[in-house]
């Protein structure tokens, strides 16, 4: 069953908020005050335009300058006792749904300065969701919290590198880790890196890889036709030698101190460990 525009205002505030629409289109002309209003903007903090009450307001939109923030609810019930905020969805509920009812509710008592008693979020064929009212000390801090995000946010767009959020999962699937000096000395994501160093342990010659991260400073290494060889530290330890193909070699090698291999394989090769590529492994000099 899909439910339309009107089966969901009727759902949470029943036919008389219909009948009230229909009414007020009716007396448009004769000037009398409009219940159900069309689409409509309202600026500033405080602004001071009037809200009619009672009403039913769909998609009201608000902005306010400190901080500059936008957003359009979906429905606004007003009342004497206070005003309801009503966003509809689609899909399952979302933990992203309550926080965006909590900015609107913040940018409805920032702008217009009227409490806030509910919040709902209505999903196609599900009961609706009630979150409740906000204090007025839930609204100001709700507007500190998005004063700083915004202060982040910018910062961000304005450095010349972004920020560093280490988490071991989703560094292990960034694309640019290559880049990242964090990622390559992390302890939160040793987990996907080889290390130079990383060549004691045992290996088996045979069978599935383990695929990981490998950086190498290329002055401590041996060179070869197809590669080079990497010497365990201390000095007569184990070893990895690195065939490389050709896809992946440097135009030419002397030219680099270090190299960052991603995705790659370390298998058992005598008392040392060898290379392994996949389709998925790439190569960066520098």
């Amino acid at each position: 069953m899909h439910f339309s525009f009107k089966d969901l205002v009727r759902l949470s505030y029943g036919q008389p908020a219909l009948e009230s629409g229909a009414a007020a289109q009716r007396s448009e002309d004769r000037g009398e005050e409009r219940l159900v209003g069309a689409p409509t903007e309202l600026i500033g903090e405080r602004a001071g335009k009037a809200v009619p009450c009672p009403a039913v307001l769909p998609e009201v939109t608000l902005k306010v300058e400190n901080p500059r923030v936008y957003g359009k609810i979906d429905l606004v019930v007003t009342a004497e006792e206070g005003d309801s905020l009503v966003e509809y969805k689609t899909g399952e509920p979302r933990p992203e749904h309550e926080k965006q009812s909590r900015l609107y509710a913040f940018l409805w008592w920032a702008v217009t300065g009227r409490v806030v008693r509910e919040r709902q979020l209505l999903y196609p064929n599900q009961n609706p969701v009630k979150l409740g009212a906000m204090t007025q000390a839930q609204l100001e801090e709700e507007g500190t919290q998005l004063r700083a995000r915004i202060v982040w946010a910018n910062g961000e767009v304005e450095s010349a590198l972004p920020s560093v959020h280490l988490d071991a999962d989703r560094c292990r699937s960034c694309t640019v880790r290559q880049l990242c000096e964090e990622y390559w000395t992390a302890r939160e994501t040793s987990a996907s890196r080889w290390t130079q160093d990383d060549t004691g342990r045992a290996r088996p010659s045979t069978g599935n890889p383990e695929w990981r991260d490998l950086e190498i400073e290329l002055l401590q290494t041996e060179q070869l036709a197809e590669g080079f060889i990497v010497r365990g530290r201390p000095k007569g330890g184990a070893q990895i030698v690195c065939k490389i193909p050709p896809q992946f070699r440097a135009s030419s090698a002397d030219s680099f101190k270090n190299v960052r291999f991603l995705n790659v394989g370390l298998v058992g090769d005598g008392e040392g460990a060898r290379l392994v590529w996949s389709s998925a492994s790439e190569a960066f000099w520098s």
